[in-house]
């Protein structure tokens, strides 16, 4: 048996000329509707925390900040911090 086979990771990443078009509100749907028949109870995504418009996003669903991981990511000129938000869905 595996530990995690209930739980997945979905990241979005929408081009800078589509944000703002309500395709990451489609996703997001498309991605817990599919959680069900793919037996997947916890759903999981890892935001950079500087990217609230992400965060936003996800709070809309449901999801609740389920971790912080301070200064993580080395970006091209900062250490990034990343939040990890989930949801339960079945």
């Amino acid at each position: 048996r595996v530990a995690y086979q209930k739980t997945a990771e979905v990241s979005l990443y929408i081009a800078p000329d589509y944000q703002g078009r309500g395709i990451g509100k489609l996703l997001v749907e498309y991605a817990l509707n599919c959680c069900p028949k793919l037996g997947i109870s916890n759903l999981i995504c890892i935001i950079f925390a500087h990217n609230q418009a992400s965060i936003r996003l996800f709070e809309k669903f449901g999801f609740q900040r389920w971790g912080y991981l301070p200064q993580i990511a080395a970006l091209d000129d900062f250490l990034a911090d990343v939040v990890i938000l989930g949801k339960k869905v079945a």
